[in-house]
């Protein structure tokens, strides 16, 4: 008799991707964000970066973006982007600028109800683009997502220290923490 011959192939197609990661470029359209040295919008480098990032994370996971042009989308609109895809994790990029040349670094920030000052006057800067834009909600409904604050809160502290700490070995940028 003939002996028996099995083949394996590992082709991509065959094999589902795990977790879905939404990518979310911040501000965009009509919202610049900050504006940095030379003219940079923050909108544009958001974009530029966060283009960059689903490059490298496509092939491995389920990647959404929340824009991938310059469009103006709603904060709340954002989170519903991640809620319909029932997503793993979202990023949302942000390039914040400050007039003291002695300030550089990095820092990442993840969604904490024990928020220092810093993180607390960044978090109200960036959620009052909306307001800023003649955008009104109604955000009683999130109040139901406080269940799912608890589920990932530990999770995210512990993800935004990797993702600083890497980000900090690629570029030798200055620490500026996590909040």
């Amino acid at each position: 008799t003939a002996p028996s011959r099995y083949m394996i192939i590992f082709d991509k197609k065959y094999f589902a991707k795990k977790y879905t990661v939404i990518l979310d470029a911040g501000h965009g359209g009509k919202d610049s964000g900050a504006v940095g040295y030379a003219g940079y919008r923050e909108k544009d480098v958001n974009l530029v970066v966060t283009k960059l990032i689903n490059e490298k994370l496509k092939d491995e996971f389920n990647t959404i973006m929340t824009r991938d042009d310059d469009v103006f989308i709603e904060l709340a609109e954002r989170a519903e982007i991640g809620n319909r895809a029932k997503t793993d994790l979202f990023v949302s990029v942000h390039a914040n600028a400050i007039n003291k040349s002695s300030t550089s670094g990095m820092e990442v920030f993840y969604y904490s109800k024990k928020a220092s000052a810093y993180a607390k006057a960044i978090a109200a800067y960036e959620n009052s683009v909306d307001e800023k834009f003649g955008v009104n909600r109604d955000y009683a409904d999130f109040i139901v997502n406080d269940i799912f604050y608890h589920i990932n809160q530990e999770k995210s502290a512990k993800l935004s220290s990797v993702v600083l700490e890497n980000m900090l070995d690629a570029t030798g940028a200055v620490k500026r923490g996590v909040y």
